[in-house]
């Protein structure tokens, strides 16, 4: 699917096809966007801090884990514990659960 792009009709471009363009305007107006933004998510663990279910969907594999801890020098530090796992319906997240907050949240 091409969202923003207009088609440009071949006798314009003097072309027997049909080119894409991305208009100059929308280019401008979109400037950066950030990827992977993570959302709330909610998530049962088991007493070892392990993520069991994930809106209701029972995790089948923890594939990995990890603990980042960052900025720990300033007033916002940051702990999370990151979760990369596989539900039993067959799909894979990365969740993680900030550890100062206690939330947890989906990255992708």
């Amino acid at each position: 699917m091409l969202v923003g792009l207009r088609l440009v009709r071949a006798a314009e471009r003097r072309s027997l096809l049909a080119l894409y363009e991305w208009p100059e305007r929308d280019r401008a107006m979109s400037g950066p966007r950030r990827l992977a933004v993570p959302r709330r998510v909610a998530v049962t663990a088991g007493d070892d801090g392990r993520p069991v279910a994930v809106e209701d969907r029972t995790v089948d594999t923890v594939r990995e884990s990890w603990l980042i801890e960052d900025r720990w020098w300033t007033e916002r530090p940051l702990r999370r514990r990151y979760w990369e796992i596989v539900t039993t319906c067959g799909r894979n997240d990365v969740i993680f659960q900030d550890l100062i907050a206690g939330r947890w949240w989906r990255q992708r």
